[in-house]
């Protein structure tokens, strides 16, 4: 899952919890969701403190265990999402105090925006940034000779930008199979607003014949730039109107000049694999109390993922993973 865009609203609706070492604590409802493939089955919902860290995410310092008996009884223990963690890390290690469990794992991806655009752009190979001018000239003759594209940044600008952002989401593969679209409730909107009377928020759109086809939406954390939500229409897949929406936003950050970060959030994916500078494996790892009950769902969740995990390898075994995928995209391979 990708860092909450929301922080704004969520930060309002949740219990601040002293926090100290460069972490903020705030405590709220954490699901574990068990999935089988793209399938959701069920979630079970933990009441956590949850620590987001502070510190400079391309130099992390190490993490310790938590110490739970600070927590009040009523709280189940400590979430850290993207925890900095060792490849050689156990899923899960019991102890007296804590029940360590690491979720997921994942190489969390960033790009510098210290270094400036040439000297970003010079990182690609010839052939790479050779690919991105086909792209965009591409695009541009498809767009009568133009890239018909806008930055959005104070309220009522980002009221315009959800507007055109709606419109692509609702045919995007993310919200029709995963219910992962630009959100729809009104805290989004009231967050994504506050944010933007704060200056802490940027999106983009990028437009054919007049018609939104491409959108990011980029929350800011200090001085990092969030890969929040995004989406294209597939009805224009061949055209890359990610990848062009991608370079123009990147052009526009570099000219800002005011970020140190671009970050990718978790998860993996050739794009976020091609445009990054740097990577850290990280993990969302849950420090439980180790009660029965506790120890119960772990493994049950443990099971569940190993499983999933050997349907994905007998597909790929039998080159029917990448079918499935645009399958379920709903695009056919060329």
């Amino acid at each position: 899952m990708q860092e909450d865009a929301t922080l704004a609203a969520q930060a309002a609706a949740s219990i601040p919890e002293a926090g100290s070492h460069g972490r903020q604590r705030l405590r709220r409802a954490v699901e574990l969701k068990f999935w089988f493939g793209p399938l959701k089955l069920r979630s079970v919902a933990f009441n956590m403190a949850v620590e987001q860290w502070r510190r400079d995410p391309l130099n992390p310092a190490g993490c310790g265990v938590p110490d739970l008996a600070d927590l009040p009884s009523e709280v189940d223990g400590v979430y850290r999402p993207s925890q900095p963690i060792e490849a050689g890390a156990p899923n899960w290690r019991l102890s007296r105090a804590t029940l360590c469990y690491i979720e997921s794992r994942f190489h969390r991806r960033y790009i510098d925006l210290t270094t400036g655009l040439d000297t970003y752009m010079s990182g690609f190979s010839g052939k790479t940034r050779s690919t991105f001018r086909r792209k965009i000239r591409k695009f541009q003759e498809v767009s009568s000779g133009e890239l018909d594209w806008r930055a959005y940044r104070s309220a009522p600008e980002m009221r315009d930008f959800y507007a055109e952002a709606r419109r692509v989401s609702r045919r995007t593969y993310q919200e029709k199979l995963f219910d992962a679209g630009l959100p729809e409730d009104g805290a989004f909107v009231d967050g994504m607003l506050a944010r933007a009377e704060a200056g802490l928020v940027r999106g983009f759109i990028l437009f054919l014949a007049g018609a939104p086809v491409s959108y990011l939406y980029l929350p800011i954390v200090d001085d990092r730039v969030i890969y929040g939500h995004l989406g294209f229409d597939p009805a224009y897949a061949a055209l890359s109107p990610g990848t062009v929406l991608q370079l123009l936003a990147l052009e526009s950050l570099f000219a800002e000049g005011r970020f140190r970060i671009f970050d990718f959030t978790e998860g993996e994916g050739e794009h976020k694999r091609l445009f990054a500078t740097h990577e850290r494996l990280c993990g969302n790892v849950y420090y439980l109390r180790p009660t029965i009950r506790n120890r119960a769902i772990i493994r049950l969740h443990l099971g569940t993922r190993k499983l999933s995990d050997f349907a994905d390898r007998q597909l790929a075994q039998r080159n029917l993973k990448t079918h499935l995928k645009h399958y379920l995209r709903g695009q056919r391979r060329a």
